[in-house]
């Protein structure tokens, strides 16, 4: 019989040590020496909010219904500054007192949670495909994320952003730094005070601006705004209404099957496969367009010191009128030099007053409107194929 109790008897202590061990495995707490580190339960489709004076924060999405978090080289005395709460499936971490920068703080969270982080100071890096919203703040530092399915807003005062996909509304903004990012699916406003823009491809409504840095967007299916103040600007394919504006640098866009107007203070433009209607303006430098068969709107370019470069479809219905402004030329002004076409003019060149050229070109019968103005530089109207 004793033996039976003993056997018992261990028995039980064997059973209460693994329910230990699992119930430790599943909301650990633990101070070490020089690092914090904390392990809890959690179920997909929760939240993580995090505010921390200053420090990196690097998310790590995981297939586990599980949080985590790791502190390195932390003092004894600030263990107690830093505080890991749970409510349900929401997660919040927060810092106090005295603490002014940690190093890194590593998380891992499920691939279906949404994410809060706001800090005062340091980089925010989401290492992983995230099923969920997105928002960051942070006073300064870069921010690196991968795809997210879900609403981003992500603002940083001084430093880089990169993404990877973003399916769903987005806005981007940095005080001081350059943003690229990968396909985004929803409506998104992307801007920099000073650094360069990179969007790989926009579905959905897409504004960007910056105020001292270069634009390049690979395509766009709706509408499409794109301002700088100080670079040159480049599109792949636009599909919808677009509006394109540098006050110091070249435009230049592939394809243009939606309503495009470009307009730059000193720099060139340049726009291909034309099939809408098409505005452009500079006040120094060149502007060519090449219209493709199909075309079907109205096209007014002008420069105020350069030469104009139109290509149209030998088969286009259009009526054209150009005009050459601000002749400098002594005496009898040679019209011919100003204004050359392959198409035959209904109105050839001819001179009004002194120091102005104009013809007109009836084509294929007349049609989609065309302006071309330049005061000081030639227009070339040429046939394509």
């Amino acid at each position: 019989m004793k033996k039976l109790f003993a056997t018992m008897n261990l028995a039980a202590v064997m059973l209460f040590v693994i329910l230990a061990g699992q119930s430790s495995a599943q909301n650990t707490d633990v101070k070490g020496d020089r690092g914090y580190s904390k392990y809890l339960q959690v179920s997909k489709g929760g939240s993580l909010s995090v505010d921390i004076q200053a420090g990196n924060v690097d998310i790590r999405p995981w297939a586990r219904d599980a949080f985590s978090i790791q502190i390195e080289n932390l003092d004894k005395d600030e263990f107690d500054n830093i505080s890991v709460t749970q409510s349900g499936n929401d997660i919040t971490v927060t810092t106090t007192g005295d603490i002014e920068y940690l190093d890194d703080v590593v998380i891992s969270i499920p691939e279906e949670f949404s994410v809060d982080i706001n800090t005062m100071g340091g980089n925010v890096e989401i290492n992983g495909s995230l099923d969920g919203a997105v928002t960051i703040r942070t006073a300064g530092g870069n921010i690196d994320l991968k795809n997210v399915t879900k609403k981003v807003n992500i603002k940083t005062a001084g430093g880089n952003i990169s993404t990877g996909n973003l399916d769903k509304e987005v806005t981007i903004k940095t005080s001081g730094g350059n943003i690229e990012t990968g396909n985004l699916g929803g409506t998104a406003s992307v801007s920099t005070a000073g650094g360069n823009i990179e969007v790989k491809s926009a579905k959905g409504d897409l504004s960007v601006s910056t105020s001292g840095g270069n634009i390049e967007i690979k395509d766009a299916a709706a509408a499409l705004s794109a301002t700088t103040a100080g670079g040159s600007i480049e599109v792949g394919k636009i599909l919808g209404t677009t509006k394109l504006s540098t006050s110091g640098g070249d435009i230049e866009v592939k394809s243009a099957a939606g309503e495009l107007t470009a307009k730059t203070a000193a720099g060139d433009i340049e726009v291909a496969n034309v099939l809408k209607s098409f505005t452009a303006s500079t006040s120094a430098g060149d502007i060519k367009c090449a219209v493709k068969t199909g075309f079907n709107g109205e096209i007014k370019l002008d420069t105020k010191m350069g030469s104009v470069y139109l290509i149209l479809p030998s088969g286009v219905n259009a009526s054209v009128d150009a005009t050459v402004k601000g002749i400098t030329a002594w005496g009898d002004i040679d019209y011919q030099n100003y204004i050359f076409s392959d198409f035959t003019p209904s109105r050839k060149p001819e001179v009004k007053g002194k120091k102005e050229v104009s013809a007109n070109f009836e084509i294929n019968g007349g049609g989609n409107k065309i302006n071309l103005k330049t005061s000081i530089g030639t227009i070339n109207i040429r046939k394509g194929k």
